[in-house]
């Protein structure tokens, strides 16, 4: 049940939130493992079974608090991939810079930065 609903949870956060919000993520990483990831811990805490893990019932078992340290731990994350960015961009911006000339660009980094081109048209 998890891996369905973390499955549509991303596909609709892939295509329509991306759409929705038009934010830069050419491999939809946010789409893919934030949103499965997201969806994934809560649902954890939502479907905790004492028949599995005995003294840990979840939500469906009657044990809100359970979803305490799920969000926690979500939040946690999220901060440390977000610091974990910035300074990793920072990083980058510093030496070797995160975009590329105008002009490079208008070009194509195929013929510019490679040396070759990457789509042929005849």
């Amino acid at each position: 049940m998890i891996g369905l609903i973390g499955t549509c949870v991303s596909y609709f956060a892939c295509t329509t939130i991306k759409q929705t919000f038009k934010y830069d993520d050419a491999l939809d990483v946010f789409g893919v493992h934030g949103m499965a990831g997201i969806s994934g811990a809560l649902l954890t805490g939502i479907f905790a079974s004492e028949t599995i893990k005995p003294g840990f019932p979840g939500l469906l078992e009657g044990q809100p608090e359970q979803m305490i340290p799920q969000i926690v731990s979500i939040l946690a994350s999220a901060g440390l991939a977000v610091v974990g960015s910035v300074i990793i961009l920072k990083g980058i911006d510093a030496t070797i810079g995160l975009r590329v000339q105008k002009d490079t660009e208008l070009q194509g980094l195929d013929l510019n930065e490679h040396g070759e081109e990457g789509y042929i048209f005849v």
